[in-house]
């Protein structure tokens, strides 16, 4: 893979999209994060833009993560998408839900940043 790895970052708290963004740039790879603040905005940003990996909240307002998953799956995206989220029912609602299961899915806590950062980068260096 040449150039950074391009990075969606779903979430609708603006002090976590910024806590996420400021991690990546300690971070030992090259990302370039574009946040949206909610699953529509994801879903426009997406259309226009090639990413690596999406990572996305659960609960938000408008679309909810597993919505913005299941419209992604719609559209025949084959973008890795790794859910960063605080809901304990993330997992079975994906089960019920959803057509193929997410990259991954991680409960938020500040010392759960490193695995985001290196479960980007193992899925992206899978796919390059």
């Amino acid at each position: 893979m040449t150039g950074p790895i391009r990075v969606l970052h779903v979430e609708d708290e603006p002090p976590l999209q910024e806590l996420l963004t400021n991690y990546f740039n300690t971070a030992s790879i090259e990302v370039s994060v574009e946040t949206a603040a909610n699953g529509k905005e994801a879903l426009q940003i997406h259309e226009e833009d090639a990413f690596d990996c999406i990572i996305s909240d659960h609960q938000m307002s408008e679309m909810t993560g597993i919505e913005l998953f299941e419209r992604l799956q719609e559209r025949g995206t084959t973008t890795p998408f790794i859910f960063y989220t605080a809901s304990i029912y993330v997992q079975e609602e994906i089960e019920i839900s959803a057509t193929k299961p997410p990259a991954e899915i991680i409960t938020k806590g500040a010392n759960k940043l490193s695995d985001v950062v290196d479960t980007v980068e193992d899925i992206t260096l899978a796919t390059a």
